[in-house]
């Protein structure tokens, strides 16, 4: 019995060797492309951070401005009552 010409198997495993290295070269430039983005979002969160902090005084600035307004109508106030004397 002669023996079947093994081409097919050859054909077989190249092409599987081919998609295999396919694979992996493109796992590979995903997971650059990911490591790039990690390090793109840990300088964002850090922009966001100091940005935070240089503004957080403007929150109190709102505060301020109120308690600024009672005491202008408390002086309005008292004055009118002297005025009205």
């Amino acid at each position: 019995m002669p023996e079947p010409p093994l081409t097919a198997w050859y054909v077989g495993y190249i092409v599987t060797a081919v998609v295999v290295l396919l694979v992996v070269a493109l796992v590979a430039v995903i997971l650059m492309f990911a490591r790039r983005s990690g390090s793109g979002a840990l300088r964002i969160t850090e922009a966001l951070d100091d940005l935070r902090l240089r503004t957080a005084s403007l929150q109190q600035v709102g505060a301020l401005a109120g308690g600024l307004d009672e005491a202008a109508e408390a002086l309005a106030r008292i004055r009118a009552q002297r005025g009205a004397r």
